[in-house]
């Protein structure tokens, strides 16, 4: 027959498992929900001198999600104005804008969106020559502090050339790499470890790759066979719900002391001889 103590570390243990078992699956859903991934894409991209442009996510948007919209156009005269939308999210400019030979571009974000259908107009200062609207919603991302670091250069390069923003260290891990260029011509393909988003019907692409650790960091694409091509490269980089921050190396311990040695002499005088005696 078992004791009491024996029945009551069986039961003790067997809760233990079960509450350890609850954690890992709490643990895992939690990781599953906060996946950085990307939900759905859209562009626009008029062939004639425009603005406003507008253009609208296929889907009905995720509340607190990330939006972010690539604003490309190929001249360096017209500006961007505005970024709006029609579920009324805030957006801020990331990056840019990046301006080469007749091509710029600008990256905008909006964090923590409100749910529904959703449609995104960016307004100019004049009509611009072959805009490209690319608009993009994320999932797994943080809903305050998103935008971590970024990057842009410009460049004339020939065929098949990969071309990078430049790099940017991050400070936060995982993270969202995102990149984004507009050329006058056309992009052939993502960098390598890249996701390819969308080339558009222009030739300019949006792309990222989510990465495990802090480090340093640049969005490459390879242009395509179409001679020299202008070109504006840009990354952004966004910091996942779940973040670990780098920390910097801890600092060197002070050097040991050298104890100060003290000699201390003690002398009394007896009251008087007899006394002394008696000891």
């Amino acid at each position: 027959m078992q004791s009491k103590t024996e029945r009551s570390s069986k039961r003790w243990s067997a809760g233990l498992c079960s509450s350890l078992l609850l954690l890992a699956t709490l643990v895992a859903n939690a990781q599953a929900t906060t996946t950085i991934k990307c939900v759905q894409v859209a562009a626009a991209t008029p062939q004639s001198p425009t603005s406003p442009v507008v253009v609208s996510y296929p889907l009905a948007q995720t509340a607190g999600n990330l939006n972010i919209i690539v604003v490309g156009w190929n001249d360096t005269s017209a500006t961007a104005r505005s970024v709006a939308d029609s579920r009324g999210n805030a957006y801020a400019l990331a990056v840019g804008p990046t301006k080469g030979t007749a091509v710029t571009q600008s990256i905008y974000y909006a964090t923590n969106i409100h749910g529904g259908s959703n449609t995104v107009t960016v307004t100019f200062s004049q009509a611009a020559d072959y805009a490209d609207i690319r608009i993009l919603e994320f999932a797994g991302l943080s809903p305050t502090s998103r935008l971590d670091v970024t990057a842009g250069a410009r460049g004339a390069s020939g065929n098949l050339t990969v071309v990078s923003s430049g790099l940017a260290r991050t400070t936060s891990a995982p993270e969202l790499i995102f990149g984004a260029g507009t050329t006058g011509w056309g992009f052939d393909k993502a960098g390598s470890l890249f996701t390819s988003d969308m080339i558009t019907t222009d030739g300019d692409i949006a792309e990222y790759e989510v990465v495990s650790a802090t480090g340093t960091y640049g969005a490459t694409a390879t242009l395509g066979a179409s001679g020299s091509a202008n070109w504006v490269m840009q990354m952004a980089t966004f910091k996942s719900v779940t973040t670990t921050t780098a920390q910097p190396p801890p600092a060197a311990p002070p050097p040991p002391t050298t104890p100060i040695q003290h000699t201390v002499t003690l002398t009394w005088k007896a009251s008087s001889s007899t006394n002394v005696a008696s000891y």
